[in-house]
């Protein structure tokens, strides 16, 4: 079956669905905000809602038909975008506060906290749990977010969420450079590179050997990083 969680009229909604696409139940919640983290288990489904302004996050859970089996108020205000199980029955939920700080929550089975983690200056993207039972979450730093991105992969405890190890990959190239294409010769495709130091407005056009130009493959504001485009 699909689920789907979003919004209706500012409260969270719910639907269900068969692989044909006909709706099992379509259902909304007495509650502000609008659902986004959705965890499919065997019988239930876990929704973790959004804040609204001046309101609360919501832990749902529902059966299969759409009936709730539990709903627990989160006082801590943050957007939710993923939430996993654990293996002690419990859930784990990676979001995002609004002071632009990545927030981690573990709850029991029925949502209610067991500790909680803030993490400055990040934005979390993913989340697992490896098989020591340690926590791997990945995500970008927000400083300077838009020109020089730092991915972050962070290993955490599985009982407090504390750092136990931060390898980190600067993926800024330190200069400006163009490589040769390749293959080449080609037929019918080729690859061209290029590296970027900052957020650069960039030109990448084709000529031949007469210096007449072919064809202009780019031209766009890019953020730093490696690049590539094809040439056919």
């Amino acid at each position: 079956t699909l689920i789907i969680a979003g919004s209706w009229a500012d409260s969270p909604w719910l639907m269900r669905m068969d692989l044909s696409g006909s709706t099992i139940f379509s259902k909304v919640f007495n509650h502000q905000g609008y659902g986004i983290s959705v965890l499919q288990e065997n019988d239930s489904t876990l929704v973790v809602t959004n804040a609204s302004s001046g309101g609360t996050v919501l832990f749902l859970k529902t059966n299969l038909n759409g009936n709730i089996l539990f709903q627990t108020d989160y006082s801590e205000q943050f957007r939710g975008y993923q939430t996993i199980a654990t293996s002690d029955g419990g859930y784990l939920t990676l979001g995002e506060q609004h002071n632009n700080s990545c927030y981690l929550v573990k709850t029991d089975s029925e949502g209610n906290e067991i500790w909680s983690e803030t993490y400055p200056d990040l934005r979390g993207f993913s989340l697992a749990v490896d098989g020591d039972g340690s926590i791997v979450m990945t995500g970008t730093s927000f400083i300077n977010y838009y020109v020089h991105p730092t991915l972050h992969l962070m290993k955490l405890e599985p009982d407090s969420g504390t750092i136990s190890a931060l390898p980190i990959k600067n993926n800024i190239p330190e200069k400006f450079q163009l490589f040769q294409n390749y293959p080449n010769p080609f037929n019918p495709i080729t690859t061209i590179e290029f590296n970027l130091p900052k957020t650069s407005e960039v030109t990448l056009k084709i000529f031949n050997i007469l210096g007449e130009e072919v064809v202009s493959l780019l031209s766009a504001s890019m953020l730093s990083g490696s690049h590539s485009v094809d040439f056919d």
